[in-house]
């Protein structure tokens, strides 16, 4: 749901080939802003360049989602635009970001549902949302101790009827009424599948899912039919065609027809790729492969982050820095902390604990500049 562009800079670099993905040079010269506190702990808005645009009188601002921004003023919450104007006012108890182009604002229980223009959908009173998530055209909601779905017109599809629900995905959501025990609804809210696996994880991504039977775990489709032979002692969730499962005790990845892509023997593994790369780890230290099992990024980091727009960050001594997707540190270790990955050529890090921005190129952007 966070769609970012980026353009694709091919690179040759240990006879394999490496993407470094770096924004578009369209996203480049549009003034993206960044949510940053200054010193008397209040937070404004900064540009490119690291210099405050909006002044920094917000008790909170997070980061930016699908062009807006949340921010809290004087114990109230309200929406900034993407040039920090004031979207919604400062009148609501909560606020969620935008997803699939509509957000809810709250007043304590009664909660309007707005679209990026700013028009309200509808108007409904709930007790919370789980994941503020939007799939498959669903909303999920709880009212009355209970989680239900409504549609992008406030009509109830499916009655809050469960202790423990999930987000639609794939034309499917894992809803339980004691928290261990999933079962899959369709959105009529029948039940598909479920009872006859010992347990399944909670998302149907790429249109399969994670299900353990006779304690092992294998994959089914929408339908809970075994499409993945029960072999594995963990799965994860499949992205781009791809899966992270574990296997006689080692980590690998595999494809839908279940044969192992990258063969399983990595002690770790983070669960996706980012920019055509994946961190593994052996004896204690993580490098990076490629999706076809190459080993771009040699195991010598005792932690990092996925990459993102051709940077990852990397803990080197005690202090965090930057690798590009061929291996060289590009940004010195000069950070205590790694707090977002890069988005339009700026990442959130920290100097002697106080936040402050990074680009591309190691330059810091502190509102100062």
């Amino acid at each position: 749901m966070f769609k970012y562009i980026f353009i694709l800079i091919c690179f040759m670099a240990h006879a394999v080939h490496a993407v470094e993905n770096k924004p578009e040079e369209s996203e480049l010269l549009m003034e993206h802003l960044y949510g940053l506190k200054d010193k008397t702990g209040k937070y404004g808005l900064i540009n490119s360049l690291g210099k405050f645009v909006i002044q920094p009188i917000y008790e909170s601002i997070l980061p930016e989602n699908e062009g807006f921004f949340i921010a809290k003023l004087d114990g109230k919450y309200g929406l900034l635009d993407a040039k920090g104007k004031v979207f919604k006012k400062f009148t609501f108890t909560k606020a969620l970001g935008f997803s699939e182009g509509i957000s809810a604002l709250c007043n304590d229980a009664m909660c309007e549902f707005i679209n990026t223009s700013g028009d309200v959908l509808f108007e409904k009173e709930v007790d919370g949302f789980g994941f503020f998530s939007i799939s498959d055209e669903m909303i999920l909601y709880k009212k009355g101790g209970y989680w239900g779905y409504i549609n992008f017109l406030g009509q109830e599809v499916i009655k809050p009827r469960f202790k423990y629900a999930y987000p639609f995905q794939s034309g499917v959501a894992a809803v339980s009424n004691n928290g261990n025990d999933y079962l899959y609804i369709d959105k009529k809210g029948e039940e598909i599948f479920g009872k006859e696996f010992d347990s399944v994880l909670y998302h149907a991504t790429e249109g399969l899912v994670p299900v353990r039977l006779d304690g092992k775990w294998g994959y089914s489709n929408t339908n809970g039919e075994m499409i993945i032979t029960n072999k594995y002692s963990s799965a994860y969730y499949f992205k781009d065609g791809l899966a992270r499962v574990s296997y006689e005790g080692k980590t690998g990845f595999i494809n839908r027809e279940g044969s192992f892509i990258i063969n399983p023997e990595w002690d770790n593994a983070s669960y996706w790729f980012y920019d055509g790369l994946v961190s593994v780890q052996k004896n204690g230290k993580y490098g990076f492969i490629d999706s076809s099992g190459n080993l771009v990024v040699k195991n010598q980091y005792y932690d990092v982050k996925s990459f993102s727009e051709g940077r990852a960050a990397v803990l080197i001594g005690d202090k965090w820095g930057f690798i590009n997707t061929r291996g060289e540190v590009v940004i010195e270790p000069k950070f205590d902390d790694e707090s977002d990955r890069f988005k339009f050529g700026l990442a959130r890090v920290s100097i002697d604990w106080v936040d402050v921005y990074v680009d591309l190129n190691g330059r810091v952007l502190d509102g100062n500049n």
